[in-house]
């Protein structure tokens, strides 16, 4: 808008109510994720996996090619970092992210809490 464009006519939106969406990796990040969709009430079919190496990506392009699948959000992988020629990167129905999903402060903080809260559970259950 601010380059003076003003074109409603081909600008494309989709609704995302009554949508269904599929979440491979249902724990942190996926349920928050599944909880704001939900709230925008689409459809939430989970699956309780994560990281991109179980992910069989010759059939995900199959199914994005095909318009099985309309669109699909990565943020791991079986390779990482992935390669300039993975077939991924030319794929402009998949977004890409690079492994920082759980890259925050608060997440720092919360896998140090985490990592001595799991030292003093171990070292309690020694002394007993």
């Amino acid at each position: 808008m601010r380059a003076g464009h003003w074109d409603k006519s081909t600008h494309k939106s989709v609704e995302l109510g009554g949508r269904t969406i599929g979440l491979v990796g249902l724990v942190g990040i996926g349920v928050r994720f599944a909880r704001m969709v939900d709230a925008m009430d689409m459809r939430v079919i989970g699956f309780n996996t994560a990281r991109g190496g179980l992910v069989d990506e010759d059939a995900l392009l199959a199914a994005l090619r095909s318009g099985q699948a309309a669109a699909a959000g990565l943020d791991s992988f079986a390779v990482e970092p992935l390669p300039a020629e993975h077939p991924f990167r030319a794929e402009p129905r998949i977004v890409l992210s690079p492994h920082i999903g759980g890259v925050t402060a608060d997440a720092y903080v919360a896998m140090g809490v985490g990592a001595a809260k799991n030292v003093l559970a171990s070292l309690a259950a020694r002394a007993r």
